[in-house]
C-alpha cells in the first residue's frame, strides 16, 4: 500500500538516477588501458669466479626491485619518453596548441611544456610487480587506444635504453 500510495515520488527518483546515469555515461571520455610485460633482471656485480654472498645478494635485491619500479615511473624517463615518441606534437595526447606567445618559442618554453607533459604521463601510468617473479607490468590509461600502446611501449624501450645507456656510461 505504501508503495501505491508513493508511486509517483518513487517512479520521479528513478526517472531522475537514471537520467543522471545516462548523462555521466555519455559525458565521461572513454579509456583505454594499454599494458607490456617486461623481465627486469638484477645483473651481479661480483666478478666471476667469485662467490656471492647470499645475505649480501637478498639484501641488494630487496633495493635494487623498488629502485627500478620507481625509475619506472620517474619524471626524467617520462620526459625521455615524451621526447623519443615526438607526444609534444601530437594532438591527440598534448592536445591543441593554442596560439604561441613569445615565451612559449623560447627552449625554456618547450622545457615547461616537456615536463608537463611528462607529469601527465606519469599520472596516468600504473607500475605493477607480478608477484613472485622478475616481470613487471607497465600500464598507461589515456583516452587514444593507438597513443595509449605507443605510449606503454614507449616507456619500456626508454627504460630498456637509458639502462644501456647508463652501463655504458659506468664502463
Amino acid at each position: 500500500q505504501l508503495l501505491l500510495r508513493q508511486w509517483k515520488v518513487i517512479a520521479a527518483v528513478t526517472t531522475l538516477a537514471v537520467a543522471a546515469g545516462l548523462t555521466h555515461y555519455f559525458l565521461t571520455p572513454k579509456l583505454y588501458r594499454a599494458s607490456t610485460i617486461i623481465q627486469i633482471e638484477q645483473r651481479t656485480t661480483f666478478p666471476v669466479g667469485t662467490e656471492a654472498n647470499p645475505w649480501l645478494a637478498a639484501w641488494a635485491s630487496t633495493k635494487y626491485y623498488p629502485t627500478q619500479y620507481r625509475l619506472l615511473r620517474s619524471r626524467g624517463l617520462a620526459e625521455r619518453v615524451v621526447r623519443d615518441l615526438r607526444l609534444m606534437e601530437d594532438a591527440s595526447f598534448a592536445g591543441p596548441r593554442t596560439s604561441l606567445t613569445s615565451d612559449d618559442a623560447t627552449a625554456d618554453g618547450d622545457e615547461r611544456r616537456v615536463a608537463q607533459l611528462a607529469r601527465r604521463l606519469v599520472a596516468r601510468t600504473e607500475v605493477d610487480a607480478v608477484e613472485g617473479t622478475e616481470l613487471v607490468e607497465i600500464s598507461y590509461v589515456g583516452e587514444d587506444p593507438v597513443i595509449a600502446a605507443r605510449v606503454a611501449n614507449g616507456i619500456v624501450e626508454a627504460f630498456i635504453n637509458w639502462g644501456i645507456d647508463t652501463r655504458a656510461e659506468t664502463v
